[in-house]
């Protein structure tokens, strides 16, 4: 395996400098998302629930939200909807990370905004190609 499919291509100085906001409520999951993230440099936060994922995507100004579409207190659609209704974050780039691959689900969160969407389980190597091209 290539150095480069072991961490985001990212500029390091860069990398420093960006943070992820990621809005699940599977302890489980975010620890692993997190230990992704962190090893390729970036900053992290974790929000447990969609009110949580509102508020702190308003407070933290994240670089780039995850976001899963079933969180308590508000959906992840619901989420995005708040995201994508203010102007301060409407163009923050969103990848749902969701298990939900019923059909039209895809279809449903792009419609409502969200940049990407990808499916758990995930491939490790998808979720950080992914989020390099997100975060540009």
């Amino acid at each position: 395996m290539a150095p480069t499919d072991n961490k985001l291509e990212l500029v390091p100085e860069r990398a420093a400098e960006r943070v992820v906001l990621v809005a699940e409520d599977n302890a489980l999951n975010f620890e692993l998302i997190s230990a992704v993230l962190e090893r390729d440099g970036l900053g992290v936060r974790w929000a447990r629930d969609g009110r949580e994922a509102v508020t702190e995507t308003a407070a933290a100004c994240p670089d780039l939200l995850i976001l899963d579409l079933h969180l308590p207190e508000l959906s992840g659609l619901d989420v995005l909807r708040h995201v994508r209704a203010d102007p301060a974050t409407n163009d923050l780039p969103v990848l749902i990370l969701t298990a939900d691959a019923m059909a039209g689900t895809r279809e449903e969160a792009l419609d409502e905004g969200a940049t990407d969407i990808m499916t758990k389980p995930f491939e490790l190597k998808a979720l950080r190609s992914t989020i390099a091209r997100l975060l540009g």
